[in-house]
């Protein structure tokens, strides 16, 4: 069951910029590296529920071709890239082609994390923990 839905997903023509509704939903979280699917390079990072917050917040991105992550996730914040930051992706991805907006930054107590990715969504839900947004029979994977 889908509690809200906030989207990142980027088109062509957007700049993906970080919005301020992420902010509430990530705030006070302790996030995972939950699963990563190679087929199509699906990455989740989840904040499982506790006795603090009834519901789940997964960090969905797909289409991924680079990823820097430490496996446990506290006061994540989700940061549009510098320059420099971009051409280190660029580098990164071993002659992949990439436009610099699919370049995401994870923000970890104060550390930045790079993760290169087609799509990034943000989705706060009350299923299980075992629960794979991968799994959905939704085939646009856009979460709406």
């Amino acid at each position: 069951m889908f509690i809200a839905t906030t989207l990142t997903e980027q088109t062509e023509a957007d700049n993906w910029c970080p919005q301020q509704e992420h902010s509430v939903l990530l705030r006070n979280r302790r996030f995972q590296l939950w699963e990563y699917r190679v087929g199509h390079g699906c990455l989740l990072v989840r904040s499982p529920n506790d006795e603090n917050h009834p519901t789940n917040v997964d960090v969905i991105c797909e289409g991924v071709l680079y990823m820097e992550l430490p496996r446990f996730i506290p006061d994540l914040r989700l940061d549009s890239p510098t320059d420099e930051e971009i051409l280190h992706a660029k580098g990164r991805i071993m002659g992949h082609k990439c436009k610099n907006e699919r370049v995401r930054i994870f923000t970890v107590s104060g550390a930045r994390f790079t993760v290169v990715s087609l799509t990034i969504n943000v989705r706060e839900h009350r299923d299980g923990w075992l629960h794979s947004p991968f799994n959905s029979p939704v085939t646009d994977h856009s979460y709406q």
